[in-house]
């Protein structure tokens, strides 16, 4: 298995709250690649900017995730989410941390597991498909019919992530998946590049570092301040 992973800080920002794990190795504002590796695990989190101490929360799961590849994935995600909440209860101010995490993990099978709004796509052919949900309100409110609602709603805001303050964990995602191709990117990429722009890019000939940086800069072009994080998996 082949890895291009890039990660940087947003625009103006004095650091990222965005973290790419592979296994052990944490990725922080940097750019790596990995080859013919046979990794345990491949994850992305970003820190939820509405609450003091998304660095510190996202570099947390990365450091820990690796738990989630033994015995019952939801059961260990729950585990996962108490040791963040005690973590972040000895930090005045930051009791109500918080970050996305999507992975995938390699066992017997390839398994994949989400909660949040980052985002893990396969590349079928020429196109690009999501895998996950964006657990957000505006997902929440278009699910129950509430379309109205769903266009003048914060439509970054989340109704699920680990952290926060609570220890009840809303629709983690896990199952089973065939890994071909794999993309995987934070929200300050795919709220600001559209799905058929990235599919070119990713489809063409380019090496995976110069994929990774046209993708960089043309959601920066449009307007991208948030930190920016891509994995490509092959």
């Amino acid at each position: 298995m082949n890895i291009y992973a890039s990660t940087r800080k947003g625009k103006n920002k004095a650091y990222s709250e965005d973290r790419i794990v592979i296994d052990d190795v944490i990725l922080n504002d940097d750019s790596r690649m990995f080859e013919n590796i046979s990794p345990k695990m491949i994850g992305i989190s970003d820190g939820v900017g509405g609450n003091a101490g998304g660095e510190l929360a996202s570099q947390f799961l990365c450091e820990r995730a690796l738990s989630l590849s033994e015995g019952d994935i939801m059961r260990n995600a729950i585990n996962l989410n108490d040791s963040l909440l005690r973590y972040s209860s000895g930090i005045k101010g930051k009791e109500k941390m918080a970050a996305t995490f999507s992975c995938l993990l390699f066992g017997e099978s390839s398994m994949l597991f989400h909660i949040g709004n980052t985002r893990i796509y396969s590349v079928q052919g020429n196109y690009l498909k999501q895998l996950t949900k964006d657990h957000t309100t505006y997902n929440y409110l278009k699910f129950r019919g509430l379309y109205e609602e769903a266009e003048h709603c914060n439509k970054s805001e989340l109704v699920s992530c680990f952290g926060g303050g609570t220890n009840r964990l809303f629709d983690p995602e896990s199952e089973i998946i065939n890994v071909r191709k794999i993309i995987m990117t934070s929200d300050g990429i795919h709220d600001y590049v559209d799905i058929d722009i990235m599919e070119d890019i990713v489809c063409s000939e380019k090496s995976s570092a110069e994929k990774c940086d046209d993708i960089f800069n043309i959601a920066l072009d449009n307007g991208s301040c948030d930190d920016m994080s891509i994995i490509i998996v092959w």
